[in-house]
């Protein structure tokens, strides 16, 4: 049992060199999409990776009886992903190319963190939220079709939604919508509309003033770190930026100690 503030200790994750010598009944088989699309993956990797596939490759579950994973409402390019990402255990400097060829990167990006996280690949989701967080680093305003599908498919507590509700917040100007822009807004989710009103009531609260270029993000707090070590060196570490106002992630916002300055 790890001492209180510690990391608990790492499992060794399985070598390549011994899995590759071990025959096929190694492999499982998991059907992708509504197609099912077969791809046989190393268990041995699956289960080190994922709480979710350990427990289903395991024990009464019925998969673990026949070998076979069924995943119908997963994209095959998000599983394309996630397949390089668990045998490289690096993340693609292209994820258009390698799950269908297109050219939205945010939207793969937004749907491999979902994945990790609904089938609890902690080191991936570790890994996206960092990706994630340093694209925004140079701000821009987040597609509207990653932010419904976020919101739709996160939990409520997860640090990339207050991440997007933030980015809009200090990106957003009516202008920036075209016809198409300005007909999504109408789909963005309520909890995503109630954060960014919470958002801009409490900056007014603070008199800090509401204006385009006027806040500077510490993209930190967007970020879970295991204790205050791994905080401390953290590549991203907040800089301030003379004359403007720094935001960071909600719930680690400090009651203001007075109004109208700059932080």
């Amino acid at each position: 049992m790890s001492a209180p503030g510690t990391s608990p200790p790492k499992v060794v994750p399985p070598l390549h060199s011994v899995t590759s010598q071990q025959s096929a009944p190694a492999n499982v088989i998991i059907e992708v999409g509504p197609d099912g699309n077969k791809y046989y993956i190393q268990k041995a990797f699956l289960v080190h990776y994922s709480e979710y596939f350990s427990k289903a490759l395991s024990g009464t579950w019925e998969e673990a009886k026949n070998g076979v994973v069924t995943l119908t409402d997963v994209l095959p390019g998000v599983f394309n992903l996630f397949v390089e990402w668990l045998y490289t255990q690096h993340l693609p400097s292209n994820y258009s190319q390698i799950a269908d060829g297109t050219t939205h990167e945010h939207k793969w990006m937004i749907r491999l963190y979902v994945f990790a996280d609904r089938f609890a690949v902690a080191a991936l989701r570790t890994a996206m939220n960092r990706a994630i967080v340093k694209k925004y680093s140079k701000p821009s305003l987040p597609p509207y079709s990653s932010i419904i599908y976020a919101f739709d498919n996160l939990p409520s507590t997860d640090p990339i939604l207050d991440l997007l509700v933030d980015i809009t917040f200090i990106t957003w100007h009516s202008s920036r919508d075209g016809p198409k822009g300005a007909a999504m807004i109408q789909d963005l989710p309520k909890d995503f509309f109630i954060r960014f009103y919470m958002r801009v009531g409490n900056e007014r609260a603070q008199n800090r003033a509401n204006v385009f270029g006027a806040f500077d993000i510490d993209f930190c707090s967007y970020h879970e770190h295991e204790n205050e070590a791994d905080k401390d060196n953290c590549p991203i570490q907040y800089k301030p930026a003379a004359g403007k106002y720094k935001l960071e992630r909600p719930d680690v916002n400090k009651k203001p100690k007075d109004t109208g300055s700059s932080s």
